[in-house]
């Protein structure tokens, strides 16, 4: 069953992109913040799970539906995608809802967005494969990276933006991949027999973070180069697939979807600190927010 995945996490200076400023982002290792979660649009919670709060979006994104929110590093907006005609497009809103920019103006779908320390990187089609493209936070100077007849998915950047995370299926099920900034240096980092799907990587670059399609879904850890892989230990499968895992600002937890609920877990084998945090109303697409 083909899967669109991306979920689900800037430094003041210049983008290396093209010469455009952006701010000041929530320093490393950050503080955890809100949730926010694919739900009625967009539905943010507090770190605990309490204070729902559905997102104004504007009037043009009325009743659409909406997939892949992540917030920015500042912590102050979310990026996400939505189809308000034939199209996916890519949009930003701030964090407390209002209005959302429209990014993306393309006759093609471009989905799964992520912003980061040298701009917003997505999938986009180009023309009959999803490849990984990078644009300044405008929208403008789009610029693909990959170039396969193949499926990359699930783009994120590391946090000092010197590389991007992402899976394809350029030989055969869906691995996890990494490349530089500007497309070079690909390096495939597993070898799996089944999907491996929507990586993140650790506040401080360090490890990964990803699940893995088997008969019993799990999350793995591995190290940036794709050594030391751990399969998190459960001590009962999950509900449903562990979606769109997410690193907390401080590294401490991973929060993840399930079955329209947020779990958070240690990223080790402590079985006994996995807690649903959010219990319904959410969605398997989840961001957590960073604040300084």
């Amino acid at each position: 069953m083909k899967r669109r995945l991306a979920i689900p996490s800037l430094v003041a200076g210049m983008l290396v992109l093209g010469a455009t400023a952006h701010p000041a982002i929530a320093q490393f290792p950050g503080h955890p913040g809100r949730f926010v979660a694919r739900a009625n649009g967009l539905t943010t919670f507090a770190k605990d799970g309490s204070h729902p709060r559905v997102l104004d979006l504007g009037t043009k994104l009325d009743g659409v539906s909406v997939e892949y929110p992540s917030y920015t590093p500042s912590g102050t907006a979310i990026v996400f995608d939505a189809r308000p005609g034939s199209d996916i497009e890519i949009f930003r809103v701030r964090a407390r809802g209002g209005t959302a920019k429209q990014l993306t103006h393309d006759t093609t779908d471009e989905w799964g967005a992520q912003q980061g320390p040298r701009g917003i990187v997505f999938v986009c089609i180009r023309p009959s494969s999803e490849e990984i493209c990078t644009m300044h936070l405008d929208g403008s100077h789009v610029r693909r990276l990959t170039n396969n007849h193949a499926e990359d998915w699930n783009p994120k950047w590391s946090p000092d933006g010197s590389r991007i995370v992402f899976s394809s299926d350029r030989h055969g099920n869906h691995d996890i991949y990494s490349i530089k900034a500007d497309g070079s240096g690909t390096r495939r980092l597993t070898r799996a027999a089944a999907d491996e799907l929507e990586p993140d990587y650790s506040p401080n670059g360090k490890r990964i973070v990803f699940w893995t399609d088997t008969a019993e879904p799990q999350l793995v850890v591995i190290d940036a180069d794709g050594r030391h892989r751990n399969v998190l230990a459960v001590a009962s499968p999950y509900p449903s697939d562990p979606r769109t895992p997410v690193w907390s600002p401080n590294g401490s937890r991973i929060a993840f979807g399930v079955a329209n609920q947020i779990w958070t877990r240690e990223p080790n084998d402590d079985t006994g600190a996995i807690k649903i945090v959010v219990t319904s109303g959410s969605d398997d697409n989840i961001g957590w927010q960073p604040l300084p």
